[in-house]
């Protein structure tokens, strides 16, 4: 998924800065100009990870890792084991078999919408995200689109249970998408 980031009033931040210096600095009788000494402010690294962020970021993994395998035709791929558990891991890997022996390929790029924890709780998280389409299309042989529900170039609503895995990453164990005609803003 690819954002394109904007920093809100970075502008106004720089020429704000560039004020403040001209304020600060001012010229004296023998052309010196006198800046204000500098002064360095140092962050801590926040490394503190919301319950909720930690279920979204294995949802994003999971969700990029299907993708992947999807692309690659690879019902091994060994992301898939990373990060999906039983039932959706043996689905995922049922439903690549199937279609790389009936010549199924997919193209496209995946778009996972803005994933929002509904449900949570320390052993079971639920979140929901809608895939603006067309995202990835599986093609038949014949290279036209299958016409199943998921197939066609769609926007898809996805209510994902996720679980905590034996690593303590949250791992995707079933899934249910539905196409629907807009995603909400």
């Amino acid at each position: 998924m690819h954002r394109k980031v904007t920093r809100a009033g970075s502008a106004g931040a720089m020429a704000a800065l560039a004020l403040g210096l001209a304020a600060c600095s001012s010229p004296t009788a023998t052309g010196v100009i006198h800046l204000p000494p500098r002064t360095t402010t140092t962050l801590a690294p926040t490394t503190t990870t919301t319950p909720q962020q930690a279920v979204i970021t294995g949802y994003v993994a999971a969700e990029t890792a299907f993708g992947n395998a999807s692309l690659a035709m690879n019902a091994s791929d060994p992301a898939l084991v990373a990060t999906s558990v039983d039932p959706a891991l043996s689905q995922n890997r049922a439903l690549l078999t199937v279609e790389k022996g009936t010549g199924v390929t997919v193209r496209g790029h995946q778009d996972l919408g803005q994933p929002v924890v509904v449900a949570y709780s320390a052993t079971r998280a639920v979140v929901h995200s809608c895939e603006p389409g067309p995202g990835l299309i599986a093609y038949g042989q014949d290279g036209k689109p299958l016409t199943t529900s998921l197939g066609q170039a769609a926007n898809v609503d996805v209510t994902a249970v996720m679980v905590p895995g034996p690593t303590g990453t949250w791992m995707l164990q079933s899934g249910q998408d539905k196409v629907v005609p807009l995603c909400p803003d």
